[in-house]
C-alpha cells in the first residue's frame, strides 16, 4: 500500500513523512471506479506509529460536508487518494468534528461505518 504521493522519487518509502503529508493536503478522494468524492481536509496520524490513518473528505454539494475516510485499503498517487468505498458510503461516514484527536470511541466508530475491524489498543501501548 503506498503511504503518499511518490512525486519525483522511484518509491514512496524516500518521500518525507511531512511531504506525504503535504502532497494529501492538496489531494482529491475518488472512489475505486474513479468518482469524485470530495477534496482532502484534514488528515489524521496513528498515536503510536505517526502514520496517517484517517482524513476527511468535503463531501456534498460544494463540499458543505466533511466526512470522515479511513485510509486502509486506500491507493494514494498523483493528486488521488483512490479509497475501496463507494461516494454514497463516503458520504454518509461521520462527520469530522473540530478536535484535531480521535478517541478510541470515533475510530471505532468510523471505521464500523465502513465495515472495518477496530482492535482496541493493548493498556501498555498508551503510555
Amino acid at each position: 500500500a503506498n503511504a503518499g504521493p511518490a512525486g519525483d522519487c522511484p518509491t514512496d518509502r524516500e518521500v518525507p513523512m511531512a511531504d506525504q503529508r503535504q502532497g494529501l493536503r492538496k489531494s482529491i478522494v475518488i472512489h475505486d471506479e474513479g468518482s469524485r468524492i470530495g477534496s482532502v481536509g484534514r488528515i489524521y496520524l496513528d498515536d503510536a506509529t505517526g502514520e496517517v490513518t484517517f482524513l476527511t473528505a468535503r463531501a456534498g454539494l460544494f463540499g458543505q460536508r466533511e466526512v470522515f475516510v479511513p485510509l486502509a485499503g486506500a491507493l494514494v498517487s498523483d493528486g488521488l487518494v483512490e479509497v475501496p468505498f463507494s461516494t454514497e458510503l463516503v458520504k454518509r461516514a461521520p462527520l469530522a468534528t473540530d478536535d484535531p484527536h480521535l478517541t478510541p470511541d470515533q475510530e471505532a466508530a468510523i471505521l464500523r461505518h465502513y465495515g472495518l475491524p477496530f482492535i482496541l489498543p493493548e493498556p501498555s501501548s498508551l503510555n
